[in-house]
């Protein structure tokens, strides 16, 4: 029994190849007549909130394959028989694809690319092959990674001189259709990941400039000195806006590395795309010489220090620069006083000029 199992895979194999003459569609690239497939792409997608560059990091992936000779049931795909993908006859040619952040401005998305590359060497039959590729989770903060395992079939056919060639590759993934079945559908070799999109990852805070007192000098220029430390390599985007309504620059911030921003009062320093593990610190310069008194204060009201880390989106941090005038003691400084005196002068002339027209009478 066995025997006649093992004869029928090694026939149904051998006329897998006229089979294949069929041609496929989906989304894979395909060679048309005797042309053998030139390049199979794969693509790694990092979307984000719009606000985040992309991250200083790689992005591993493997290819295997998948071994059917233990199968109870005979493997099929497209109406053929599946044979077991052939150690070394696809493979991946980087395996990584790196992102690096850029540009002037961040994207909502990023993207690279890599290829899957085949020996016909290793390849003794035409048939069609059965790998699986996947991404390798990481560890990158502020990213959730792509789980989708691929099911990938490589089409080797035989030209008319005898020679092997790969005429497709089409690729499959699991999808949930209306009725909440799993169903296998051809699809692109996309992995994407999301940085801050869908999932919360990617955090911002604000640091709001505020001049109080009654000397405090609204349109004088406040200067701060900024940073965020997190992950090597790293940029973050930021928004300065000189004061409310006024000039608003964009720019950006390197990993632990400090820039210089100024703003008047209501002006402020945005900084977008922070993660849970990474610290800002923010520290104005010393205006205690003119008179101010520095505290910076969290969005309830209360005071805290210059560095932190940021939880959550739209977190703000007020910069409090207070000033009141030093009155010197012994000076009258309204005109209350006198008022009393002069009503008092007013009341005793009344009294006295009362009191000696009485006595006259």
């Amino acid at each position: 029994m066995k025997f006649q199992r093992i004869a029928g895979r090694l026939a149904a194999g051998v006329m897998t190849g006229a089979v294949l003459l069929t041609t496929f569609g989906g989304t894979a690239l395909a060679a048309t007549g005797a042309t053998p497939l030139e390049k199979m792409e794969y693509t790694k997608v990092v979307t984000t909130d719009g606000h985040t560059y992309a991250p200083k990091t790689s992005f591993s992936f493997t290819l295997t394959p998948v071994d059917h000779s233990k199968d109870t049931n005979q493997a099929t795909f497209e109406g053929n028989v599946v044979l077991s993908g052939v150690e070394g006859g696809l493979t991946l040619k980087a395996g990584t694809i790196t992102f690096t952040p850029s540009g002037s401005t961040p994207d909502a998305s990023y993207s690279g690319k890599d290829e899957i590359t085949w020996n016909m060497e290793k390849f003794n039959t035409p048939g069609v092959y059965h790998y699986r590729m996947q991404e390798t989770a990481g560890s990158y903060e502020g990213i959730v990674y792509d789980t989708t395992v691929y099911d990938v079939y490589a089409f080797v056919l035989r030209d008319e001189t005898g020679s092997l060639y790969v005429k497709s590759i089409i690729c499959t993934k699991p999808v949930k259709n209306d009725r909440d079945e799993i169903k296998d559908t051809k699809a692109d070799l996309i992995f994407t990941n999301d940085y801050g999109k869908d999932d919360d990852t990617t955090h911002d805070i604000n640091i709001i400039k505020k001049v109080t007192g009654n000397m405090g000098e609204t349109n004088k220029d406040f200067v701060f000195r900024v940073k965020v430390k997190g992950t090597e390599g790293e940029w973050y985007k930021v928004v300065v806006t000189e004061k409310e309504g006024g000039k608003v620059t964009e720019t950006h911030l390197v990993n632990n590395v400090e820039a210089e921003f100024t703003v008047r009062d209501t002006g402020s320093i945005h900084i977008y795309g922070l993660t849970a593990g990474d610290t800002y610190t923010v520290n104005e310069q010393d205006y205690t010489v003119d008179g101010y008194t520095t505290t910076y204060v969290d969005a309830a009201g209360k005071e805290v220090s210059n560095t932190n880390q940021v939880t959550e989106d739209g977190s703000l941090l007020y910069v409090d620069n207070h000033r009141d005038a030093a009155i010197p003691g012994g000076v009258v400084t309204t005109v209350a006083p006198y008022v009393l005196m002069l009503a008092f002068a007013a009341a005793m002339i009344f009294f006295f000029g009362r009191k000696k027209k009485m006595s006259e009478e």
